[in-house]
């Protein structure tokens, strides 16, 4: 590389010396850099010292924060709940994936120290000065990518390498924010090609403070982007970041000292005034003084005609799949609770600026939907004003939730979470399928795989991934409150009611369906055998005194 070169060039001429070990980071100003003798040669040196500043562009594209600043007004209640409770994994998050078969460790891992370095979010500290919470970024942390060798992928193995990996509390005051494990196991040789194939499984682990699910969404395209430049030996050039985190929390103050905060603090006064209602689930334990955090995941599938059936009548009466379901979920607690008034909390994206699409970091930021229920109406009647609700919610979700408690002032029970137990997520696919990053993903991956998360944030955790033509969920459940079972039963129940809503929508709530056909089988058919042949010659006392 001599003379002028362009910056796509430069780009691809730094990947090359991260593939082969080099670190190269901005630090005060001037390029830091780590690597063996034998890669930083000096005729690489002169190349980095003649293309100094377009280098330091490249390397440091937003203005890379040097200094320590504060949390976000989220992130400030997770590091509360955090030294509340150092050893709980409620909010760890885990993402697992089947890895195209003879996929290279060394270049997964390579292209996963890349992803890393090019965001600042995930090389993070988080400490405590003079007596304030502050994160500070680090130009380089150790990269924790372990990998595993192991003849056994049963599913029993697989579940219990998932769950051991993702149960491992952070460390945030040292950096450690984010992990990547690789699972490989070895099949026999095939005669044919005298070849052994490898299976792998991915598992990238990361705390809550630093990153969301959207931010999950960036790490995987980086990250699919750059093994695949590795692997073909042709370095893949990725823009630049235009912005930080630490650009979103000063925006954010601002905008909490602004005049127009005052509006978004009014709309919220009035949608929470008054009495507000706790949700009184009925549950298999009693609830613990104080909240806990240990929580447990169950899956389900809701099927192709079930999916298209709810999409069908969310446009027929004028809605989203969004509402139906959030409306679909009032009624299921209100059929369990006897409450026609309900909070139900919806975690919002929070990226609501244009240049934080591209950025990790936590943005998250739930809303709360006060639900009424009174007058039994029908599920056509009651929809348009679960949508209405949501609508205005959505148009002041710019203040932070932690600021509404703190203005709202409810009376606090240490038993339960502040304002709402239960939440609903939507997670709705914002891939385009035929985008480089998209492809680049076929390539890498063969198959998400589930990985149980075993933290509760909530009583209640309800999520819908609309990734495709059939609806995927989860219920997330506090272990402390509820047994498996109960949950199993639940996620029956809200299934039967979405069928019964899909195919009467005309009907009051009440009368909608909830039994699965095997409940109803047992108490219908099972518990009301009358065919038993009873004594005739005796009395009940003397069957009474016979038995004693």
């Amino acid at each position: 590389m001599v003379g002028t070169i362009n910056k796509l060039d430069l780009a691809n001429f730094l990947q090359d010396l991260q593939a082969k070990g080099v670190k190269l980071w901005v630090e005060e100003g001037k390029i830091r850099y780590k690597g063996s003798k034998e890669i930083l040669t000096p005729e690489v040196f002169s190349q980095i010292k003649q293309h100094k500043s377009e280098i330091i562009e490249i390397l440091a594209p937003s203005n890379e924060p040097t200094e320590p600043y504060p949390l976000s007004v989220g992130q400030q209640a997770m590091w509360f709940l955090y030294q509340l409770a150092p050893e709980s994994v409620a909010y760890n998050i885990a993402y697992a994936i089947s890895l195209q078969p003879n996929t290279d460790p060394s270049i997964l891992e390579q292209a996963f120290q890349q992803t890393v370095a090019r965001h600042p979010s995930l090389r993070t500290i988080y400490k405590a000065i003079d007596g304030q919470p502050r994160q500070q970024v680090a130009p380089d942390l150790p990269i924790r990518f372990k990998i595993t060798e192991t003849n056994d992928l049963s599913q029993e193995y697989l579940d219990s390498w998932l769950a051991e990996c993702a149960d491992i509390p952070f460390n945030l005051e040292e950096g450690d924010i984010i992990r990547a494990y690789l699972l490989n196991r070895n099949s026999q040789t095939d005669p044919a090609t005298d070849q052994a194939s490898q299976e792998s499984i991915l598992l990238i682990v990361a705390h809550h403070i630093a990153m969301d699910f959207w931010s999950l969404d960036i790490l995987m395209d980086d990250l699919s982007l750059l093994y695949q430049g590795l692997k073909s030996d042709k370095p893949i050039f990725l823009p630049p970041i235009s912005s930080n985190y630490q650009d979103y929390v000063d925006r954010e103050q601002e905008k909490l000292a602004s005049p127009a905060i005052a509006e978004q603090w009014q709309y919220w006064q009035q949608q929470l005034a008054g009495e507000l209602p706790v949700l009184n689930l009925p549950t298999d334990k009693p609830r613990p003084a104080i909240q806990t955090y240990n929580g447990k995941s169950f899956y389900f599938d809701l099927d192709k005609e079930l999916s298209q059936g709810i999409r069908k009548l969310a446009k027929d009466l004028g809605s989203t799949g969004y509402a139906v379901v959030l409306a679909a979920f009032q009624i299921l607690l209100y059929r369990y609770t006897s409450q026609t008034e309900l909070l139900i909390g919806c975690p919002m994206a929070g990226r609501i600026d244009p240049e934080l699409e591209k950025i990790i970091g936590y943005f998250v930021n739930p809303i709360v939907l006060r639900g009424d229920l009174t007058g039994n109406p029908s599920f056509a009647e009651l929809i348009p004003k679960v949508r209405q609700t949501l609508f205005e919610a959505l148009d002041y979700q710019e203040l932070p939730f932690p600021s509404v408690v703190e203005k709202l002032q409810p009376e606090r029970d240490s038993s339960r979470s502040p304002l709402f137990q239960a939440a609903l997520v939507w997670d709705r696919s914002r891939h385009n399928e035929n985008s480089s990053a998209a492809i680049a993903r076929q390539e890498l991956i063969l198959d998400y795989i589930v990985a149980e998360q075993r933290g509760s944030e909530f009583d209640l955790l309800l999520t819908l991934f609309d990734a495709g033509e059939d609806l995927q969920g989860t219920w997330r459940y506090n272990t402390d409150l509820f047994e498996a079972a109960t949950i199993e039963r639940m996620a029956g129940h809200f299934t039967t009611l979405l069928e019964g809503i899909v195919a009467h929508p005309e009907k009051p709530i009440a009368e909608l369906p909830l039994l699965t056909k095997a409940e109803e089988q047992q108490l219908l058919v099972d518990w009301n055998n009358t065919q038993a042949e009873y004594p005739e010659a005796s009395c009940i006392h003397q069957l009474f005194e016979a038995q004693a």
